[in-house]
């Protein structure tokens, strides 16, 4: 069982074959090798917003709480089609290792793709906020 929803996304987005690893909140500057961290990698943020959702009878049982997904890739080295496998994996999943339990994932907004600016190796990141249906 994880104790936040990233982590829950984290576990579950590594399970996904999707070829690369996923941090919550922030990437460390070297693996535990001390080799420095590469590219592709994906970033989690959640509880960025939590709305109360009313049931059929009147009361709050349910919430919807929106997390961010960053993925970071080296510009030179792109996969037209990675963000979307991302987005594709998490697309109605329900999150079994959530602290509470995660009845399915919409996707929000995005996925985004913007240059980022003065990174060396060149970058992009792919944005997508997704909301996480949970029980309160």
């Amino acid at each position: 069982m994880s104790s936040t929803s990233a982590g829950a996304l984290k576990a579950f987005l590594e399970t996904q074959a999707l070829g690369l690893p996923w941090f919550r909140n922030k990437a460390p500057h070297t693996k535990g090798d001390g080799t420095p961290q590469g590219y592709p990698m994906g970033i989690i943020q959640d509880n960025i917003a939590n709305a109360p959702e009313r049931t059929g009878d009147g009361t709050y049982k349910r919430t919807i709480e929106q997390v961010q997904i960053d993925i970071y890739e080296d510009a030179l080295a792109e996969s037209p089609t990675l963000a979307k496998n991302v987005i594709r994996a998490l697309a109605g999943a329900k999150l079994a290792t959530a602290p509470e339990l995660v009845y399915r994932i919409e996707l929000f907004g995005g996925p985004n793709r913007v240059a980022v600016p003065d990174a060396e190796p060149p970058l992009v990141r792919h944005t997508a906020t997704i909301n996480l249906r949970r029980k309160l």
